[in-house]
């Protein structure tokens, strides 16, 4: 280790065998160590110049578009990933289209087994009345 006169700041790497990101600092007669956090860094996104941002698809109209494939299959077919899924797909992709929307900030698929859930589950409840 470097050791610096009057107590100056003398940086060095962790040599630790299980994260090596955080840094020691060493003074005069201390040693003070500072752990990086685990946060996630922000998504962001890219926008060409010139080019329109519009807002992402509320989950609301994420829903109705869902409802709307529900209805078209029917509850068998709808229950099938590989049917449902291209539907749902078209559908969210028409109510972006016309409502002037981007796409959602999740993925489909998270929607599709929300839905999923929350249908089965008041079935469950309507069975029990």
């Amino acid at each position: 280790m470097n050791s610096k006169k009057d107590g100056k700041k003398d940086k060095e790497k962790c040599k630790c065998p299980y994260c090596g990101s955080h840094n020691i600092r060493i003074y005069s007669e201390y040693i003070m160590a500072k752990v990086k956090q685990d946060t996630p860094k922000p998504k962001t996104r890219k926008i060409k110049k010139g080019q329109v941002e519009l807002p992402p698809i509320p989950e609301g109209e994420i829903f109705g578009a869902i409802n709307h494939a529900h209805q078209e299959l029917g509850d068998e077919d709808f229950k099938d990933v590989r049917k449902a899924m291209p539907l749902v797909a078209i559908k969210v992709g028409e109510e972006c289209d016309k409502h002037f929307y981007s796409k959602p900030t999740r993925k489909l698929f998270h929607y599709y087994k929300e839905y999923l859930a929350s249908q089965l589950s008041s079935a469950v409840e309507t069975d029990h009345k």
